[in-house]
């Protein structure tokens, strides 16, 4: 069986980090990189809420996770990422890294002034509507809304990144900024650029897993 992250031949080994929160038998668990297991596996910053039928819960307010994955600020990496239930507005950031002056970076935001924002750069190009569920997705210079391409090409970026937050994102130092209230299921890092059809299989079966799919 192939796996959710790999789906549409995908090559494992451009998979570098994949996590599953829904379906996991512990928050512990979830903190497993399946792609490469002991290799950035996730730590709690401030412990999120957890539950094998949605994953994890962050408050928006201080929890995160993170990895000591730092990924390249060239365009040449790809994330996506399963949430439900997002709300408030802002700086919101469901996962991300930037520089240290925080001007440039990967960031996903799910809900900014009513719109979506996606950085895979200097600047972060938005869309709307909002999405409170969904699944979001950058590959290269494209971003993605429930397996669809926007209409729009993502700026290049400059500096090194911190490591990267999940329901957050992290900068200066690694230190941890923008938390987002969300629920997260899934989320997947490549150091490739995935194609239209890659991110359209991924999503789908990303959209399959519930807590019947243990990881």
């Amino acid at each position: 069986v192939v796996p959710w992250y790999l789906a549409g031949g995908v090559d494992e080994a451009n998979c570098i980090a994949a996590y599953q929160a829904i379906g996991a038998s512990t928050i512990f668990a979830s903190y497993t990189n399946l792609a490469n297991p002991a290799t950035y596996d996730l730590t709690a910053g401030i412990t999120p809420g957890f539950d094998i039928s949605y994953g994890w819960a962050f408050n928006g307010v201080d929890q995160y996770l993170r990895s000591t994955m730092v990924p390249n600020n060239d365009q040449t990496w790809s994330v996506i990422i399963r949430y439900s239930e997002q709300s408030g507005t802002g700086d919101k950031a469901l996962t991300g890294s930037l520089n240290a002056a925080a001007t440039s970076g990967i960031a996903l935001i799910a809900d900014k002034a009513n719109t979506v924002s996606y950085r895979n750069g200097n600047t972060p190009s938005t869309f709307a509507p909002k999405l409170a569920t969904g699944v979001l997705a950058i590959a290269g210079n494209k971003a993605y809304r429930d397996g669809v391409a926007e209409a729009s090409t993502l700026g290049t970026g400059t500096g090194t990144l911190s490591q990267t937050i999940i329901g957050g994102v992290g900068y200066a130092g690694n230190v941890a900024v923008w938390f987002c209230n969300v629920k997260i299921q899934a989320i997947a890092f490549y150091h490739t650029v995935l194609t239209d059809a890659q991110v359209a299989a991924i999503t789908t079966a990303m959209n399959a897993l519930n807590a019947s799919t243990p990881p």
